[in-house]
C-alpha cells in the first residue's frame, strides 16, 4: 500500500509540473472569448490536423480574431485525406481533444471560457486514441466522475459526479440534450457512434428538470457533413475480439441542401469473465436537410443490440479481503451459462430542427422517440457457507419494457441595451417515460465460487410478478439570459418551474400510488474576462429530483432538493489550442431518505448528503504534443441519517483523490513520420465501504496506445492507418465496490488492434 501511495504520489507530482510547464510555455498576450461568432462545419477528421483555429470575440461593438499557430507546411498532420472543421460550433467535431464551446450548460453556442460552471468534454478523436468502448470507459480521464467496473459498464452506463449518481433511469445520462431511457438497464451508450462527451458537473435542473445535484453527461451524436469522408475498421483482440465499424458521410444533393451520414458496428467478443459474450450491434442513419442558409433539419435515428450476461456482484470479504481458503479468482462465472442471459434490443428516432428568422431570433425544436425491451435473467449469491467456498444463489427473471417521448421547444433572442448585450433563450420541454417492469424469482443450486461446476437446472417462479408498472411525466418551462457587459462581464441568470407526475403499479399486490410535484429551480453564475485569457467565475445553481413512495403515515415524499455554490479559474491562452480549469464547490442534497426513528422499515425525508471539492483539469496540443491531465479532490459524505453507521461516512466509491495524465506524441516532428505514440496513467484513491472496517484499495492503471500511417511504408497504402491499444498494462487487479456484497474485478490487461482505411 505504501508502494501505491508513492506511485500516487509520483503521479499528482508529473501532472502538477506538467501544469506549471504548460502555463509558463505561454508567452505570447492573449484575448478572451466571447459567444456568437459565426461558424462553418466539414466533416470531421480521421487524424488530426493542425489548422487555423478562429477565437473570436464578439459583441454589437467589438470583434477581434485571433488566429492559432500554423504547424509547417510538410507536417505529416496535413497529409489527411478526411476534411477538416474550420471552426468549432458546439456539439460539432473538435480538432484534437481541446474543445473551445459547448451548448450542454447553456443551450446556446457558447465559449467555454464564458460558462461559470465546470464543463468536461472528451472529443471523438480522444475517445478514439484512448480506446473507449463503453461510456465509462470514455470517462475515466475526467475529473469529478466515478464509474464502475468495466464489467459493469458493458451492461449499465452507471456513473457518478461529485460523488452523486446520474444514471438512474431518466436521470442524468442525456443524449443530444434529451433525457434518453426509462429504466437503469434500457440499453448503454456505444461510442463510436459520438462526436463528443460533455459533461457538467452540478446542480443543473435549470435547462433540463429533474437530475440528481452531481450534474449531467451528454453524449453528442455524430451528424450529417458536408464534404464527403469515410472510413471502415476491423478490430481485433484479447479475448476472441472481433469487430468490424464504419462511418461514411457527405452530400446527397450537389448544392449542399441535403446531407448524409451512416455509423455502424458489428462486434463479436469474449470477456476476461467466463461465458460473458460483449456481443453488439449498432446502426446510426441520419440525414439533414438545408432549404437553405437559414433553416436546418437533421432526421436521425439509431438500432443497438446487445448480447452480454450480468456480472454477478460479489462479497467484500472474498474480493478485497480473502475467506479462510483464498479469494474468488477474477475469470469465475457464477451463474449458469444456459440461464444467464441480458438481451437488449433499443432504437430511437427523431429530429433536430433550427430555424433563424434573423440576426436576433432564432428557434429550435428537438424531438425524440425512444423504445427498449430487456430480457435478464441471472443468478446473485446469496451468502457464503461455514466453509468460505460453497454459496447459495438467488434468482431473479426479469423481462423490462421501457420508452420514452422528449421534446424541447425554445426561442432565442439576442439584443443589445446600453452597454450590455443579451441572449435571452426561453423554452418548454416535455418528457413522458414509461417502464413496464416483470421479475420474477426462483430457486437454484449452490456454486463453488472457487471451482464452479455447471448444469443444475434452475426454477423460477412466474406466478409471483414483483415488477411494477410506472409512468412519468415531467413539464418545464425555463427563461435563461446571457448578459455580457462591455464584452468583459459575463451574467449568466435563469429559472425554471416544473411539474412532475409519477403513477405506479405494483403486479403483486395491484396497488395503485400516484404522485405530484412542483418545484422551482434557478442558477446565477459571473464571469470577469481578462485580456490575458483568465477568466474567474462564481455560480449558484440547483437541482431536484421526485422521489417515489410513501412514509409511514401514507404521505408521498417531497423531490430531493440540490444546491451548489462554485467558484473556479479558467486560463485559455491565445495562439494555442490549451485550456486550463480549476473549480472548488460545495454541493449539498436535502430530503434525503433515511430510515424513521418510529419505524425502521418506513422512511423520513431528514437525511442530508454534501460534497466538497477541488477540481484541476489541463487540455493542451502544443507542438507535436497533446496533453490531457486531471485532479480531483472530493469528500463527499452523509451529513444527515437517522441510521448511526452512515453518519459522517464517506459516500460509497467516492474516493477522496484521484489523478490522470494522458499525452500522445507525433513522431513527425522528429523524421518519424505517420508515427504516433502515448499512453496515461490513472490512481484512484481508497473508498469507502460504511459499516465495514476497511476501505476498498486504491489502484493506478497504465494504458497505451501506438498508432502508424501505413502509406510512409508503401505508396499503394495510402489511406491506411494501424493502431495499438493496450489497457492495465501491466496487469494491475484491482476490485471497484458500491457496496459490501457489490463489488466487482476490474478488467486485467487487455490488447486490441485496428486497421483502419479512410478516404
Amino acid at each position: 500500500m505504501n508502494v501505491l501511495k508513492k506511485d500516487v504520489t509520483r503521479v499528482a507530482s508529473l501532472c502538477g509540473v506538467s501544469l506549471l510547464a504548460l502555463a509558463l510555455d505561454v508567452a505570447s498576450p492573449v484575448y478572451a472569448q466571447s459567444s456568437l461568432p459565426p461558424v462553418t462545419v466539414d466533416a470531421p477528421q480521421a487524424q488530426r490536423r493542425a489548422t487555423t483555429t478562429a477565437v473570436t470575440r464578439s459583441s454589437s461593438r467589438t470583434v477581434r480574431a485571433n488566429r492559432a499557430a500554423r504547424r509547417p507546411a510538410n507536417s505529416p498532420a496535413q497529409a489527411a485525406t478526411s476534411p477538416i472543421v474550420n471552426v468549432e460550433r458546439a456539439g460539432g467535431p473538435i480538432n484534437g481533444y481541446v474543445a473551445s464551446r459547448s451548448a450542454s450548460s447553456t443551450k446556446t453556442d457558447t465559449p467555454i471560457i464564458e460558462t461559470p460552471q465546470s464543463i468536461s468534454v472528451v472529443s471523438r478523436e480522444q475517445i478514439r486514441d484512448q480506446g473507449g468502448q463503453t461510456l465509462g470507459e470514455v470517462l475515466n480521464y475526467v475529473p469529478g466522475v466515478s464509474v464502475q467496473a468495466t464489467s459493469f459498464t458493458r451492461v449499465s452506463d452507471n456513473v457518478a459526479i461529485r460523488g452523486f449518481d446520474v444514471s438512474s433511469g431518466n436521470g442524468g445520462l442525456l443524449r443530444d440534450g434529451l433525457k434518453l431511457t426509462s429504466g437503469v438497464y434500457d440499453s448503454t451508450t456505444e461510442p463510436f457512434g459520438l462526436e463528443r462527451v460533455e459533461v457538467v458537473k452540478g446542480a443543473s435542473s435549470i435547462l433540463f428538470g429533474q437530475l440528481g445535484p452531481g450534474g449531467f453527461v451528454n453524449a453528442i451524436s455524430k451528424k450529417p457533413t458536408e464534404n464527403p469522408f469515410g472510413e471502415v475498421n476491423v478490430s481485433v483482440g484479447d479475448y476472441q475480439r472481433k469487430e468490424i465499424s464504419a462511418d461514411v458521410g457527405g452530400k446527397l444533393a450537389d448544392d449542399g441542401s441535403l446531407l448524409y451520414r451512416f455509423t455502424g458496428l458489428v462486434r463479436k467478443s469474449d470477456t476476461p469473465t467466463n461465458y460473458i459474450p460483449d456481443d453488439k450491434v449498432y446502426v446510426a442513419p441520419s440525414v439533414t436537410w438545408r432549404p437553405d442558409a437559414n433553416t436546418s433539419l437533421n432526421v436521425y435515428g439509431y438500432y443497438q443490440e446487445t448480447k452480454t450476461r450480468f456480472p454477478t456482484p460479489l462479497p467484500a470479504i472474498g474480493t478485497i479481503l480473502p475467506t479462510s481458503v483464498g479469494t474468488i479468482p477474477r475469470q469465475n462465472f457464477l451463474g449458469e451459462p444456459n440461464f444467464d442471459r441480458f438481451e437488449t434490443k433499443a432504437g430511437a428516432v427523431g429530429y433536430q430542427f433550427e430555424h433563424s428568422f434573423n440576426n436576433a431570433v432564432k428557434i429550435r425544436q428537438n424531438l425524440r422517440l425512444y423504445d427498449a425491451v430487456t430480457d435478464w435473467d441471472y443468478l446473485l449469491l446469496n451468502s457464503i457457507g461455514a466453509n468460505g467456498r460453497t454459496a447459495s444463489r438467488n434468482v431473479s427473471s426479469r423481462v423490462e419494457h421501457g420508452n420514452g417521448f422528449a421534446v424541447d421547444t425554445s426561442a432565442e433572442f439576442k439584443f443589445v441595451a446600453g452597454p450590455t448585450a443579451h441572449t435571452v433563450i426561453a423554452g418548454v420541454d416535455y418528457y413522458r417515460s414509461v417502464l413496464n417492469s416483470n421479475r420474477y424469482g426462483g430457486t437454484a443450486s449452490t456454486v463453488d465460487i472457487f471451482n464452479p461446476v455447471y448444469g443444475t437446472p434452475v426454477t423460477v417462479n412466474r406466478n409471483v410478478n414483483n415488477g411494477s408498472n410506472s409512468l412519468s411525466n415531467q413539464v418545464g418551462i425555463y427563461v435563461q439570459d446571457q448578459i455580457k457587459v462591455y464584452d468583459k462581464f459575463v451574467l449568466l441568470l435563469g429559472g425554471r418551474k416544473d411539474f412532475s407526475d409519477v403513477e405506479t403499479r405494483s403486479f403483486r399486490t395491484g396497488v395503485f400510488s400516484s404522485q405530484q410535484d412542483e418545484a422551482w429551480t434557478g442558477r446565477a453564475g459571473a464571469v470577469y474576462l481578462f485580456d490575458n485569457g483568465v477568466a474567474p467565475y462564481a455560480s449558484f445553481s440547483q437541482s431536484f429530483a421526485p422521489v417515489l413512495g410513501v412514509d409511514r403515515l401514507g404521505s408521498t415524499f417531497n423531490p430531493t432538493r440540490g444546491e451548489q455554490y462554485e467558484v473556479g479559474v479558467r486560463y485559455q491562452p491565445v495562439g494555442t489550442r490549451m485550456l486550463f480549469s480549476v473549480a472548488a464547490f460545495e454541493i449539498t442534497q436535502q430530503n434525503v431518505l433515511t430510515p424513521d426513528p418510529i419505524d425502521f422499515t418506513y422512511s423520513v425525508q431528514s437525511g442530508e448528503a454534501k460534497s466538497r471539492g477541488i477540481e484541476l483539469e489541463a487540455k493542451a496540443e502544443f507542438g507535436a504534443l497533446s496533453v490531457v491531465s486531471a485532479y480531483t479532490y472530493t469528500d463527499a459524505r452523509t451529513t444527515r441519517t437517522n441510521d448511526p453507521t452512515l453518519l459522517n461516512q464517506r459516500l460509497i466509491s467516492v474516493p477522496y483523490n484521484t489523478v490522470s495524465l494522458w499525452g500522445l506524441y507525433d513522431f513527425g516532428a522528429l523524421g518519424w513520420h505517420g508515427f504516433k505514440f502515448g499512453g496515461g496513467v490513472r490512481a484512484i484513491g481508497e473508498t469507502n465501504l460504511p459499516g465495514a472496517a476497511f476501505d476498498v484499495p486504491a489502484y493506478a492503471v497504465v494504458d497505451l496506445v501506438a498508432s502508424y500511417d501505413l502509406k510512409y511504408l508503401a505508396r499503394e497504402l495510402n489511406g491506411f492507418h494501424a493502431r495499438l491499444n493496450v489497457k492495465n498494462l501491466f496487469n494491475n487487479g484491482y476490485t471497484v465496490c458500491v457496496g459490501a456484497t457489490g463489488c466487482r474485478y476490474g478488467d486485467p490487461q487487455t490488447v486490441l488492434a485496428t486497421v483502419s482505411y479512410r478516404w
